[in-house]
This record gives structure tokens, C-alpha cells and sequence, in this order.
């Protein structure tokens, strides 16, 4: 409740104050009390951060990105709420963060535990500004992009009609989307391939003929040569694992080859990894071994990989 609240039920500045310091009521924020007892919840935490806003505020950020579903989201250390424009409310000691939002009264919003939610592009963007590195803010991005809950496109556009600071993280994740990464790690393997000058896909459905034989994390075109990165959240439990065995042993009757490593040996020592890839690749040359006819690519992103041609050399026209 807020003291203006508490004052007009009764209770004066004198009788605020006795109660804060006797443990019974807990001050949140400059005028905002806690009047029950216990923790506070996320949902209390919540509320109490729109109520400090002011009417018409709006949830957004990392907590309201929580509520909409969002997967690798961090603890929220704060409550990121959006008022309007013309509205001086300062943010409150890491508990509510502030923002004005010009136009907000036409933001399209949903409802969670009795409060106004910012869509989900706008939460991204947001969200992603709460955040200090890459691979947090591509959590939040590549799964919200994955998962069918808002595209690049709209996180490009929230982008464009806001302010620039504090997006450059969340730019480069859109990219990283973009290029077919779907997580964190992805986005990592495509940067450390890149320079290699071999092209790929990320994200690519690898087809024979009619068969699906499966999808893999990078396959390197035309060399029958995929790579894998195994986490546990996707292969650890017994039908995953087995899922991941049987689209082993179809790659394998098709005499293509897939390399696997876990997200954090592969963090340790990516260039191991990249050599193993290459080894394999040049083994497969070396052994007349090549893709089967009928062998189809449907990639999620564009082939990534290819060396820019050198520039050519001007002709001087000095005399």
C-alpha cells in the first residue's frame, strides 16, 4: 500500500513509522509499505513495483519475461515497469526500475496475476537491457525467437522506435537469430566457425530422399561432416538420449558423420573441437568418401561461412 493510501485508511505517519520499525510492516520504497506479514512474493513484488509507477504503468523486462514463459531468463533484481512519457517517477533502490515509454497508452498489453504485460518483443528488448553479456542476452532472445513468441522483426522494430542505449547486446543476438542459432552455445559454434572459411548451415534439417534423418546443431556443406552440441536440458534424459542414439545410427547407414561435444567442453576448448570437425572432413576426403545422391538440406538460416572474394586491385590512372 502506499502511504497516501495508508493515511486515508487511518494510519499516520507516526503510526507507519512504529509498525515499520516494530518488524510488523515492511518499507519497500519511498511510500510504499508491505502491510502483510512473510516474505514478499515475486507477484507481491510485482504489484507493489506498478503501484510505485503509478496508474496506467506496465510490466516488462526480466520479470514480466519470466510470467510470458520465456526459457533462460535470469534472476530478476528488480521490477522493470514503463510509465508514461511525461510522468517524473524515479526508480527506487534496485527495487523498481523505471522507464518512460512514449505512447504507452497504445502499447498492446496482456494480463498476468492482475497486472498489464508489454508484448513480447518489447519485454525482450528490455529485458536484454537489465542484462551484462552476450550469452545471458542470447538466452533470452534465441528462445524467444525459437519458441514462436515474437521474431526478429519485432524485436527489430522495438529497437527502432526506442532509444539505442544498452541494445548492442541484444542486436547481436537478433543476428545470431537470424543466422538459425536457437541457444547460447549454437550462437558460440557459428562464431567460432566463421572465420574457418567452410560453409555451413546451423539449425539444418538433413533429408535422404524422403527420410528425415535428422537436424543438426552445424553441418558443413557438401562434406558429409555435422556437428552436435549435446546439453544436458536436450539429451540427458533417457527418451532424448535415445532419440539422439537412433539419428546416429541413421546418419551412419547413410555413411554421413556426426561429432559430438558438451556446451562446456566446448566453451573450454572450442579449436579442439573445430580441429576435429576439420580432421574429420579431410578423413572422409582422404577415404574417397562423399555425400549420398538424393541427400537434401533445409536449413533454418542462411549458409554462413563463405570467404568474401579478395577485392580487386585498381588499375592506377595517375600519369
Amino acid at each position: 500500500m502506499t502511504a497516501e493510501e495508508l493515511r486515508v485508511g487511518g494510519a499516520d505517519r507516526a503510526v507507519i513509522t512504529r509498525l515499520v520499525d516494530d518488524g510488523r510492516w515492511r518499507r519497500l520504497a519511498r511510500g510504499l509499505y508491505l502491510t502483510v506479514p512473510g516474505p514478499l512474493t515475486e507477484v507481491a513484488k510485482a504489484h507493489a513495483a506498478v503501484k510505485h509507477a503509478g496508474p496506467g504503468a506496465v510490466l516488462t523486462g526480466l520479470l514480466a519475461a519470466r510470467w510470458l514463459g520465456l526459457r533462460w531468463v535470469p534472476e530478476p533484481t528488480a521490477v522493470q515497469v514503463l510509465v508514461p512519457a511525461d510522468r517524473r517517477r524515479h526508480s527506487s533502490d534496485a527495487f523498481v526500475l523505471v522507464r518512460r515509454h512514449a505512447g504507452l497508452e497504445m502499447l498492446p498489453t496482456s494480463t498476468h496475476e492482475g497486472l498489464p504485460v508489454a508484448p513480447v518483443a518489447k519485454v525482450v528488448v528490455d529485458a536484454a537491457r537489465e542484462l551484462h553479456s552476450l550469452q545471458d542476452v542470447r538466452g533470452v532472445v534465441l528462445a524467444a525467437v525459437a519458441d514462436g513468441l515474437c521474431t526478429t522483426e519485432q524485436i527489430r522494430s522495438v529497437l527502432a522506435a526506442g532509444a539505442v542505449a544498452g541494445t548492442k547486446l541484444v542486436r547481436r543476438a537478433c543476428l545470431d537469430a537470424e543466422r538459425g542459432a536457437v541457444s547460447p552455445p549454437e550462437a558460440e559454434l557459428v562464431d567460432g566457425l566463421l572465420p574457418l572459411g567452410v560453409p555451413f548451415y546451423c539449425n539444418c534439417e538433413v533429408w535422404l530422399g524422403e527420410e528425415l534423418l535428422g537436424i543438426v546443431d552445424v553441418w558443413l556443406v557438401g562434406t558429409g561432416v555435422g556437428g552436435e552440441l549435446d546439453s544436458k536440458q536436450f539429451h540427458a534424459d533417457a527418451l532424448r538420449l535415445d532419440a539422439t542414439l537412433l539419428r546416429d545410427k541413421r546418419f551412419h547407414r547413410a555413411t554421413l558423420s556426426l561429432q559430438h561435444i558438451s556446451p562446456l567442453r566446448y566453451r573450454s576448448a572450442p579449436g579442439a573441437f573445430h580441429a576435429t570437425l576439420l580432421g574429420e572432413v579431410a578423413a572422409r576426403e582422404a577415404a574417397g568418401l562423399s555425400e549420398p545422391a538424393g541427400l537434401r538440406l533445409v536449413p533454418r538460416g542462411p549458409l554462413l561461412g563463405l570467404r568474401p572474394e579478395p577485392a580487386r586491385r585498381r588499375r592506377s590512372t595517375a600519369a
